[in-house]
């Protein structure tokens, strides 16, 4: 975590952990033998995680296992949504992107966890509409512009408040 520049103070009010011999359960649960690697766990809900192998020059084959779920796709800080205190809330691609503008000083982030994840996020806000200002945030790459644009049009449609952040700069990404 200190080489991505997140503190112990965030890991801590985040409830990071860490598993330095994690195995996939559902690969055990079925039947399988998993090599073991070390992982940053990532909470997203009661009954899901991210599992992030933290092991540098990563094989191809490891690369495709290097970000794992465990549990039902749900958002990593997803519950600062709906809090009542929040005002306006950054919502980024990745964990690590949220936890690098709640390292900055910006105190709620909202990790989609993945761009995939913008229809689920709309779905979401669909069911009940935040009070907070949604600031978007995503990768700048294409995939991130899309979902920009995506969310929108969407946030136009539904009457959200929200802008839209270039906090990237010439990066990929926040983090």
């Amino acid at each position: 975590l200190q080489s991505r520049g997140i503190s112990l103070e965030t890991a801590k009010a985040c409830w990071l952990g860490y598993d330095p011999e994690w195995r996939s359960p559902k690969a055990i649960k079925e039947g399988k033998n998993p090599p073991a690697s070390p992982r940053i766990i990532i909470p997203e809900s009661t009954g899901s995680y991210a599992a992030r192998d933290i092991r540098q020059d990563l094989t191809e084959q490891q690369k495709k296992f290097s970000k794992m779920r465990v549990g039902e796709a749900a958002f990593f800080n997803g519950a600062a949504l709906y809090d009542p205190n929040v005002k306006e809330i950054f919502i980024t691609e990745g964990a690590f992107d949220a936890l690098a503008i709640m390292e900055a000083g910006r105190p709620v982030a909202l990790s989609l966890e993945s761009a995939d994840n913008a229809p689920l996020f709309v779905e979401t806000i669909k069911a009940k509409l935040p009070t907070a200002t949604l600031i978007l945030a995503l990768d700048n790459d294409k995939k991130g512009k899309e979902t920009t644009e995506y969310f929108v049009q969407e946030f136009k449609r539904l009457g959200v408040a929200y802008f839209v952040s270039d906090i990237c700069g010439g990066s990929k990404d926040p983090a």
